[in-house]
């Protein structure tokens, strides 16, 4: 697996595909969704985007286009005898699918749209559709009268199955015949009427012996009076499933004079349901239309994790900004604090805005990046006999390898899992190097040493997820421009730590190990207030304007 799609993977962007394909409503179009890829040329990914705003403006209107089950055209190109019937009656809903589809883009979207000029591409033909349609009746079955030589035949085998009847009940009605009979009834044998004949009797009742019951006491006689009409039977029956071969036949030729067409057919509606899913999936999240930024910045307002909708009941909105005055985010801060998911959010965004999809934000300026490279999660080996620290590195080198000015990077917890002295100085000289390729890069860490490097290089920039200090909880906000603290102490407080313990601990943190740690924490308290203000005066100001109006 390259570094890519590892990275894709630890971002979980085959997660946002398999929420994706749950839209969709073909197995094509599904398939496409799981197969989805994000691309690489900036006019690509716009005609995508293209697309989906489309397909969102007709549901905007809840309207949804005419789809459901499309054959598949290319297996059926595969079979060598005729289709049956079961199989033409899908075509021909297909077909229709395939029309429908085509008109109601016609309808609802300009000429010039993207989809439309999909749409018209589309074949159809309606005349073998109408006919395979009046060939079956609701159950599958070819109709009567689906043509005179059938209509024919049908009516010929049931004058002949009305004589039967009345030469059988002839036979029933006479008294020489029911002294012969086991019991005055008849039974069926190889599709043919048969009587229960005495044994005794069996050479009084001329005709052909069909079978014998185990004590050989009763023989199943057809009489030679019926015989002829049962011959006719069968010989019209034979001519029927001849006949009906020969319609199947003939409408399997029909199509196969087609199937190219049709083929391309299923694709391009197939393409359009995948256009139209993405769609769904952005109302479903509630998403907007991402912008495709020519400078290599990110700007994301009010970003949610896209997996966490319709799980999570109040999502913490987070604002995301790289790329203008800083190119590396260091964010630092306590664990279970929000630092992985605020990293697989941007990640995740850059990949689904590149892949056409809109993003659940109120507003996104996105660069597309060539290449998306993230180190996430536990990748321990033990097949490989890797410890954690040496299956992570192996990936951050496989990104470095890569990294360039078309690059984003995520890591989470760079150089984690060895030595702290060793690590920190390992995750410096690995930042400096992604600043020196101009790469621009997001990393969580819990190395303090790194908080320094915005001091003195403009490149990097802290951050962090915010922590209440007043109910010592993590609150999932990430601050840019505030460095965070591990908050180890405050945590172990409030599971229980006795106050002696905590208070010597935050001594010891300041005196001899972390002196910026109270200022740090001085420093979250009043972005702490100055939002507490900030939300305060947002209500009165609209409470002010609630007066006024009235």
């Amino acid at each position: 697996m390259s570094i890519i799609q590892k990275s894709q993977k630890s971002l979980e962007y085959d997660k946002i595909l398999t929420e994706l394909a749950n839209n969709a409503k073909t197995e094509q179009s599904r398939k496409l969704c799981l197969d989805l890829t994000p691309f690489v040329r900036p006019d690509d990914i716009q005609q995508e985007l293209q697309y989906t705003r489309e397909a969102k403006s007709v549901l905007d209107f809840a309207r949804d286009i005419p789809i459901d089950k499309i054959e598949s055209f290319s297996k059926l190109r595969e079979k060598n005898e005729y289709f049956i019937e079961e199989e033409l009656v899908d075509i021909a809903k297909s077909m229709r699918t395939f029309r429908l589809v085509r008109n109601f883009l016609k309808e609802n979207l300009t000429p010039e749209s993207s989809l439309n000029h999909i749409a018209e591409n589309i074949f159809t033909n309606k005349d073998l559709e109408d006919k395979i349609f009046d060939t079956f009746d609701d159950n599958y079955i070819v109709k009567a009268d689906a043509n005179p030589e059938l209509h024919g035949l049908y009516s010929s085998l049931k004058d002949t199955e009305t004589a039967l009847k009345e030469k059988v009940r002839d036979l029933m009605n006479s008294t020489e015949f029911q002294s012969h009979l086991q019991e005055n009834i008849y039974t069926m044998r190889d599709d043919r009427i048969v009587f229960q004949v005495k044994a005794s009797s069996k050479s009084k009742v001329p005709g052909i012996v069909h079978d014998v019951s185990a004590t050989n006491r009763t023989f199943y006689i057809e009489p030679s009076q019926i015989v002829p009409i049962n011959n006719k039977i069968r010989e019209v029956k034979s001519k029927i499933y001849a006949e009906i071969i020969r319609i199947l036949t003939a409408l399997s030729n029909e199509i196969r004079r087609d199937i190219e067409n049709l083929i391309y057919a299923e694709k391009l509606v197939a393409e359009i349901d995948f256009h139209f899913t993405k769609a769904r999936y952005a109302i479903k999240t509630q998403s907007i239309e991402p912008e495709v930024n020519k400078e290599k910045t990110v700007k994301i307002d009010l970003m949610r994790h896209p997996l966490l909708i319709g799980r999570v009941a109040n999502i913490v909105e987070n604002d995301f900004a790289i790329g203008e005055d800083y190119k590396s985010i260091i964010i630092t801060g306590s664990n279970t604090g929000g630092k992985t998911v605020a990293l697989k959010t941007v990640g995740l965004f850059i990949l689904m805005m590149k892949s056409g999809l809109f993003l659940p934000c109120a507003e996104a300026h996105i660069y597309p990046f060539e290449k998306v490279l993230a180190d996430i999660g536990d990748e321990q080996s033990i097949l490989q006999s890797l410890s954690t620290f040496s299956s992570h590195m192996k990936n951050v080198i496989s990104i470095l390898n890569q990294a360039n000015s078309e690059t984003f990077i995520l890591i989470d917890e760079l150089c984690a899992g060895t030595d702290p002295q060793e690590g920190a100085i390992l995750a410096e000289v690995i930042l400096k190097d992604f600043a020196k390729k101009n790469a621009t890069s997001v990393i969580t860490t819990h190395y303090g040493e790194l908080k320094t490097l915005e001091f003195s290089d403009s490149y990097f920039k802290n951050a962090s997820v915010e922590f209440d200090s007043e109910s010592l909880k993590p609150t999932y906000k990430l601050i840019i421009g505030i460095p965070g603290l591990s908050n180890a102490v405050s945590i172990s407080a409030n599971l229980g730590l006795s106050e002696d313990l905590v208070w010597e601990a935050k001594q010891l943190l300041i005196t001899q190990r972390d002196p910026s740690a109270l200022a740090v924490e001085r420093l979250q308290d009043t972005q702490q207030r100055l939002d507490v203000n900030l939300k305060e005066a947002e209500a009165l100001k609209a409470e002010d304007e609630e007066i006024k109006l009235h």
